[in-house]
């Protein structure tokens, strides 16, 4: 289990150096960490995660129904 767990750690201890090295000189310098392309992107996936909620919600429901008709009562919890 270590043998997976530090390696992880080490990658995610790179790349938060990376995203320090990277992008705190360039806010301090004015610019922005996304290009306009970028931007839209991030728009974008954050309007679509607002709307799949409701319908995983919805989908998650539909499911619970589908095996509640399926399993006997008392296997139910």
């Amino acid at each position: 289990m270590l043998g997976v767990l530090l390696p992880l750690l080490v990658a995610i201890a790179v790349a938060v150096v990376v995203l320090a090295v990277v992008a705190i000189p360039a806010r301090r310098s004015g610019r922005d960490l996304l290009t306009d392309r970028g931007e839209a992107v991030f728009v974008k996936v954050k309007t679509g995660a607002g709307e799949i909620g409701p319908k995983a919600g919805e989908i998650a429901s539909q499911a619970a129904a589908g095996v509640a008709k399926v399993l006997p009562k008392e296997r139910r919890h």
